[in-house]
């Protein structure tokens, strides 16, 4: 923030106080005011002279600041006008495409003309987004639907979309739109249970509908942020937690696009699993019901 004329004022005097070679030239004890100098203008003191030179001074050193801190206001709202062409950039311009509307030209770049009624918001079906740079190629997953309930656009919707992105990116950039069914999960447990509180089953007792380690399994699943790694031991963590747990083991960790081939998540030094769509579901060929071995404490 710029200095005000009576700091910078306030600072030549102080600063010509250490200078005994102009001893001579008294001020006051303190700095004086513009006021003060002001109704001593039409003195012929020597004083009087340099300390009008030391306020004019002031005057110009704070107008050069006025200038630097205006340039500095202009430059920072001319950053924010400016496109970075960044990943997370290129995420974000994603989930604003509307379906069905057409760009604009402003002279600068594209932009939708209503992008606040009802219908402008309801356009708007990318749900999900996230961009990674790979092998200088920007990789932008996209979805439709809600955390739980993703699913690809239709293939009207991608044409309309990858259009859309040709317009939005810039020259020269390599932009591959990945617009999957979720990626399948193979998973295996054992688990060891408390038989006061789950069935042989798994069942919970006390209410007699609720598998809470399946339930455990697929809300860990469906409520991670898209395009997030699969953590088997935060997993394993969240098995543990369910009352009636007492020790969870994982047997087998495995997944696979969604017409790929299966790869072995345990197999890995973190043992993590990174979808290709950016958000995975259990096989139905391989329901969990059918893939936790219950064993009972004894």
């Amino acid at each position: 923030m710029a200095r005000t004329i009576q700091a910078i004022y306030d600072e030549i005097i102080t600063e010509k106080q250490t200078f005994s070679s102009l001893n001579s030239l008294t001020s006051p004890v303190t700095p004086d005011t513009s006021q003060e100098m002001l109704s001593q203008l039409t003195s012929t003191s020597k004083v009087s002279v340099w300390r009008l030179w030391a306020w004019l001074m002031a005057f110009a050193i704070w107008t050069h600041e006025q200038i630097f801190e205006q340039h500095v206001i202009e430059i920072e709202a001319r950053a924010l006008q400016i496109i970075a062409g960044t990943t997370r950039w290129y995420k974000n311009i994603a989930l604003l495409f509307q379906y069905g509307y057409s760009l604009i030209w402003d002279g600068d770049k594209y932009i939708y003309e209503d992008t606040t009624s009802v219908d402008a918001v309801n356009s708007k079906i990318i749900k999900q987004s996230a961009c990674i740079e790979v092998n200088k190629q920007v990789l932008l997953k996209i979805t439709s639907g809600t955390l739980g309930s993703l699913a690809p656009i239709t293939v009207a919707q991608l044409a309309a979309f990858t259009d859309y992105i040709s317009k939005m990116k810039f020259a020269g950039v390599d932009v591959v739109i990945i617009n999957a069914a979720a990626d399948k999960l193979h998973i295996a447990y054992t688990i060891e249970y408390d038989p006061l509180v789950i069935g042989s089953t798994g069942l919970l007792l006390s209410d007699g509908t609720t598998y809470p380690v399946e339930e455990a399994i697929n809300n860990y699943i469906q409520k991670l942020p898209f395009n997030s790694a699969l953590k088997i031991a935060a997993l394993t963590d969240t098995i543990q937690s369910v009352n009636g747990v007492i020790t969870a083991v994982c047997d087998l960790a495995e997944g696979k696009t969604n017409t790929g081939t299966y790869v072995d998540i345990l197999a890995t030094i973190t043992e993590t699993y990174v979808s290709y769509s950016g958000y995975m579901l259990i096989d139905t060929a391989y329901p969990l019901s059918s893939q936790i071995t219950y064993i009972a404490a004894t």
